[in-house]
């Protein structure tokens, strides 16, 4: 299936702005779990390279899945 089929048929199964809304809700959820993480590793976890690297991955993997959901989006 081309790209473009495949855009015409996900625009018929699901309207952009049904995938807009879910689009801005997942991306409010993920800030307000982002914050609470990154309280909790500031004030309860000891400041060690391990933490240091967990929270390095977690916004470079956070990132990475943002920009591939975006660009989904846009091509519809």
């Amino acid at each position: 299936m081309n790209r473009l089929a495949t855009g015409a048929f996900l625009e018929r199964l699901i309207a952009p702005e049904i995938l807009w809304s879910v689009f801005l809700i997942t991306t409010s959820l993920f800030i307000i779990v982002t914050i609470v993480l990154w309280y909790h590793w500031r004030t309860y976890a000891l400041q060690t390279p391990t933490m240091r690297n967990a929270r390095i991955v977690y916004i470079a993997g956070s990132a990475v899945l943002a920009v591939l959901q975006l660009t989904a989006l846009l091509s519809l």
